[in-house]
């Protein structure tokens, strides 16, 4: 492999385990609905990065980073996305502790809704549109075609994220026996809720110049 890809990884890793809205999002669902939901968040996660690498591939995130108008609009809802999940959770927080929280859902929406809110929260962040833009080209070997190496970067990143996620999920699964206790929950619910909204926030006051 050049020197590039290996200096892509090494810069990626830290990205990739950098605490975000991501990992927030995983840990309150592999919580509340265990290590499937966690790891159906998760794939989510990943499917909404492939998303963003076929978009700066086909040059759609082209237009999002150029128009300051379709970014907004985007990153706007983005923004609300996460905060509406954020005070969901903290909501929450309110129930009485003998009500087990996976208990409050139906089998269907247990089944469904952590996959697509991990690929909405995914989806509707333009900043990975801008991201997958300005990080890529710059281990991309000019002397050689782009898009099989943007392609293989692409992989390499989305591969990374599906192991250290996975690997969260199963640690966060397997603290289970002390996350889900009733105070132990109430609080970190209430930290998780507090850094969606935050994140949220965060998204919605980002400039475009």
């Amino acid at each position: 492999m050049p020197t590039e890809f290996w200096s892509f990884v090494a810069v990626a890793t830290v990205i990739v385990v950098v605490p975000g809205a991501d990992m927030a999002l995983v840990a309150r669902n592999t919580i509340t609905g265990g290590r499937s939901a966690g790891l159906r968040t998760a794939i989510g996660t990943l499917l909404g990065l492939g998303v963003h690498a076929g978009a700066a591939l086909v040059g759609l995130s082209v237009v999002i980073a150029a128009s300051a108008t379709a970014f907004n609009a985007v990153r706007l809802v983005g923004a609300a996305y996460l905060v509406w999940l954020g005070l969901q959770t903290l909501w929450r927080t309110r129930i009485r502790p003998g009500l087990i929280p996976h208990e409050l859902g139906t089998k269907s929406s247990l089944r469904h809704a952590p996959l697509m809110q991990g690929i909405l929260t995914n989806v509707l962040n333009p900043k990975l549109s801008v991201f997958f833009l300005s990080f890529l080209p710059q281990f991309v070997d000019a002397s050689r075609p782009a898009n099989p190496q943007i392609l293989v970067l692409t992989g390499t990143f989305i591969v990374m994220g599906a192991i250290w996620l996975g690997t969260y999920v199963v640690a966060v699964d397997q603290l289970s026996g002390v996350l889900t206790r009733p105070g132990v929950k109430r609080r970190l619910d209430r930290v998780i809720g507090t850094t969606l909204v935050g994140l949220g926030i965060r998204l919605a006051v980002v400039r475009t110049d």
